[in-house]
């Protein structure tokens, strides 16, 4: 009997983003391989945690530099010396795992996107108000 793990190839790039299903299910795996912390998870709880973010198009590279890496691109600190000590590891990743939410350069163009908005609209009000004291005459 041929298992699944069998079929997923331990050569799985961490940079491509997975689309398909199949594709996904293998970059978890790959994960699993890859970081032997992650060997202590389950496969179903990887899958409930990641599946939002594999989702939304991150890569195993972003993944685990999420697991890695604060959003202030600061690293995680920990209270034990090695990973080993990690006691419960779905604890462990569930919190690098949430979306840092948008980065400043993100804010940046949101606010100058929002701020370009406004001018169109007092120049929409000015031209409509010119207009009317035109008529009005």
């Amino acid at each position: 009997m041929i298992v699944a793990a069998a079929i997923i190839s331990p050569a799985w790039h961490l940079h491509p983003t997975a689309r398909p299903k199949r594709d996904k299910i293998a970059l978890r795996e790959r994960l699993r391989r890859g970081l032997p912390l992650l060997r202590r998870a389950t496969a179903w709880y990887l899958r409930w945690r990641l599946s939002a973010f594999l989702d939304e198009g991150w890569t195993a590279a972003d993944v685990l530099h999420a697991l890695v890496v604060l959003a202030d691109d600061s690293r995680w600190t920990y209270t034990w010396r090695s990973s080993e000590e990690i006691r419960h590891v779905p604890g462990w990743v569930a919190p690098p795992a949430a979306p840092a939410g948008p980065n400043a350069a993100y804010r940046t163009v949101q606010a100058e996107m929002e701020r370009r908005r406004q001018e169109e609209a007092a120049a929409d009000a000015a031209m409509l108000e010119a207009w009317r004291a035109r008529r009005s005459r």
